[in-house]
């Protein structure tokens, strides 16, 4: 349940008990008339609605700080899983240091309100007591300084995206050239200048509809983040259709293009091909995808690909080594069918510069030592992430249980891996190749899920020297 739900829920039967408080009826005395009454109840009433705007803010502000400080953390992640020279260790902590530093700035909501002389408005009753104008406009002070905390950010001091004067961001990119995508926008605008344009960042957009001619004009930019730009799987985004990326012909500046967690992408348009300087293309969790497009090996920039948790996925296109520079490959998936289109483990091995890999076995794959065993001729891999995929039936989980111990007793994996995460792993106990005799590199290890009930003879602490075990 999100934090702005919770508000509604809660101020929503707050009002709903004022008006039935209002309607109770009462006999006016000595002490109070009915314009007495009644002001307090509209007095009420507005300051209900306005605390639930001032959390709501809060709350976006709030949100916003989580976000900076988990971009904050991924310097650390970069530390942690790559980096071991010092200098390039001191670089990274210092910027962590001084963002930290910025991030505790923002922070600081004043904790004590200035004092301010000012007369009682004269739309107020001469009865109400004069405490109750203070305390008025010590609260419009107090929401005045937390909304200017909010228009504070880094981000719009440094003018990347335009806002508005409650802080949002907007579509308006006259001034940045960089655009935001917000809830139930509206394109109204002059085509021509889109030709100028280098962002396109989803904030808040939940259904895509774009017009393929609008994109045709799109030709210097670089940045098209269309998906979800952080980890909340309930902000749900889809589109009708992939057409309007045939739009993005002209878009020769493409580098980065960003469709993570959009619904009912089923298969990439062949023209994405055409993207010569794309350097990321991130399909994270698109789980209608069903298919790669095999013009994807024509990308020869890509450095960065994210196919992980899209399930539907059977296979990879043959091809995958001409990305001679790819550096990052998420959610390889390990095909059934020996067919012309499904890319084998050993292409992988031609790859001189790829340094993570997560590859997905699914549960009616059958897998042959050959095929896994390829792997460790990935000479420079320091990263590796195999998925298990999880059988329902308790026949299957047999069966796969039994396949995968014969295939488990005599796996190899590339010699200068460091980091090593199984998910479902299938066996019960810790093969014989996971040793430090052949992993001597290893400095991190991680289970999670799977049918691993034992570590053998020996402690994980009497034959290991890891900075993380999990």
């Amino acid at each position: 349940m999100s934090q702005e739900q919770t508000l509604e829920e809660v101020v929503s039967p707050f009002l709903m008990q004022l008006e039935k408080a209002r309607a109770v009826p009462f006999v006016p005395d000595e002490d109070s008339s009915y314009s007495d009454i009644t002001f307090l109840f509209e007095n009420i009433k507005k300051e209900a609605c306005e605390v639930k705007n001032i959390l709501q803010r809060v709350s976006t502000w709030e949100n916003e700080i989580i976000n900076d400080f988990g971009g904050i953390a991924r310097h650390l992640d970069e530390i942690i899983e790559e980096d071991s020279q010092l200098n390039s260790i001191r670089t990274k902590l210092q910027i962590v240091n001084t963002e930290l530093s910025k991030l505790k700035d923002r922070m600081q909501i004043p904790l004590h309100v200035p004092v301010i002389e000012a007369a009682a408005p004269t739309t107020l009753p001469s009865s109400v007591p004069s405490k109750w104008v203070h305390a008025k406009v010590s609260e419009q002070w107090k929401r005045l300084e937390i909304e200017r905390k909010i228009l504070e950010s880094s981000t719009m001091q440094a003018r990347f995206f335009e806002f508005d004067s409650n802080g949002n961001a907007t579509w308006d990119f006259s001034a940045t050239y960089r655009a935001c995508l917000v809830e139930e926008h509206q394109l109204e605008i002059d085509v021509a200048s889109l030709r100028n344009i280098l962002t396109i960042f989803n904030v808040s957009e939940r259904y895509l509809q774009f017009e393929k001619s609008w994109f045709l004009d799109l030709r210097k930019i670089s940045v098209l983040q269309l998906g979800r730009w952080h980890n909340l799987y309930r902000h749900h985004i889809e589109v009708d259709s992939t057409e309007f990326l045939e739009g993005l012909q002209s878009s020769n500046q493409l580098k980065y293009l960003c469709l993570r967690g959009i619904s009912r992408i089923i298969e990439l348009p062949a023209s994405i091909g055409r993207f010569s300087n794309l350097r990321i293309l991130d399909l994270h969790a698109c789980h209608n995808l069903e298919r790669l497009t095999e013009s994807i090996t024509s990308l020869q920039m890509l450095t960065h690909l994210d196919v992980s948790e899209c399930y539907l996925l059977e296979g990879m296109p043959r091809g995958i080594n001409l990305l001679t520079e790819l550096q990052v490959l998420k959610g390889f998936v390990i095909g059934g069918s020996t067919g012309n289109y499904n890319c084998r483990v050993a292409e992988l091995a031609r790859l001189d510069k790829l340094k993570k890999l997560s590859i997905y076995i699914g549960s009616k794959v059958t897998v042959t030592e050959d095929e896994l065993n390829e792997l460790q001729n990935i000479k420079g891999l320091c990263i590796l992430k195999i998925t298990w995929a999880v059988s329902l039936s308790k026949k299957e989980r047999v069966h796969q249980t039994s396949d995968s111990t014969s295939l488990l007793a005599s796996l190899s994996l590339p010699l200068n891996l460091e980091k090593l995460d199984l998910h479902c792993f299938p066996g019960e106990k810790i093969p014989d190749w996971l040793s430090p005799s052949k992993l001597f590199k290893l400095k991190r290890l991680y289970f999670t899920g799977g049918m691993l009930n034992s570590f053998g003879d020996k402690s994980m602490s009497d034959v290991w020297t890891l900075r993380y075990c999990a």
